[in-house]
């Protein structure tokens, strides 16, 4: 029982960090790609 508990947590805590980081590095790549376009934006406006 104690193992397969820690086991489950293991895997859920994987799979967590998984996402986090994949959630990470779509928000600075957005935050890169709106910084290098807002320069851009302000030359049209």
């Amino acid at each position: 029982m104690d193992k397969n508990v820690l086991k489950y947590f293991k895997n859920i805590s994987g799979s967590l960090f998984v996402f986090a980081g994949a959630l990470l590095i779509s928000f600075s790549s957005i935050f890169v790609a709106s910084v290098n376009l807002e320069p851009n934006c302000k030359c049209f406006l």
